[in-house]
């Protein structure tokens, strides 16, 4: 980042949701020289990946931002020659999104199901070795994200910065997997299982339905 820092950049101007530098610092040392990059939402993060010369693609619905992006850079000497701008909402844009990734940087919307819906697609086209970056990990949808993550062992995760961003590295190439194949909505799933049979039992008790009861009791054992 240059000396003359490139203030608000978001909402109109009026607001700054700049990612960190420690967060930029650390994703530099996870990226190849001349590496292909992706982000959902733009901003700082934008102006860091033009900076190191990486092949980028900023995906934000808003003009306004690329506009202000553009200005900085051009009057800061940055060259944009190597980045992209998909004007449009991750949701539309991500499925048509098809060059190969080293590194994903997660950072759009945060609004269910979008960041869910952004590593999906992202996922995709992140090479085996590729690290997505998942910021804003205290939203729920953030942190649903990152707790799905860490049971999957297609991925490996590498450090959480300031709480508040987390890194993982892909182990092998991404495919889709039903919900009994992934330990963490098995595991979630089993615990809403167990809850409505102890609800289902406690409703028969009160009831007295011995017979739903014994039968219960019986299909358990199997």
């Amino acid at each position: 980042m240059t000396n003359d820092a490139p203030g608000k950049i978001h909402r109109s101007g009026s607001a700054n949701w700049s990612i960190s530098s420690d967060v930029l610092d650390y994703a530099k040392s996870l990226i190849p020289p001349n590496g292909r990059t992706l982000e959902t939402g733009s901003g700082h993060s934008t102006i860091f990946f033009a900076q190191q010369g990486y092949r980028h693609t900023a995906i934000t619905p808003s003009q306004d931002e690329v506009d202000r992006i553009k200005a900085y850079c051009a009057s800061n000497g940055i060259d944009m020659g190597r980045v992209d701008f998909m004007v449009e909402p991750s949701e539309t844009a991500m499925p048509r999104f098809e060059d190969a990734i080293d590194f994903f940087l997660i950072d759009g919307g945060h609004g269910f199901p979008v960041p869910q819906i952004d590593w999906y697609y992202g996922s995709k086209r992140l090479k085996v070795g590729g690290v997505i970056g998942i910021d804003d990990i205290h939203t729920w949808t953030g942190k649903i994200l990152v707790d799905f993550l860490k049971r999957d062992p297609s991925w490996t995760q590498l450090e959480t910065i300031d709480l508040k961003t987390a890194f993982f590295r892909l182990n092998k190439p991404f495919v889709y997997q039903e919900w009994d194949e992934q330990p963490f909505v098995r595991r979630k799933s089993k615990q809403i299982i167990f809850g409505r049979k102890v609800r289902r039992f406690g409703r028969r008790l009160v009831r007295g339905q011995w017979g739903g009861l014994v039968r219960s009791f019986l299909r358990s054992r199997k």
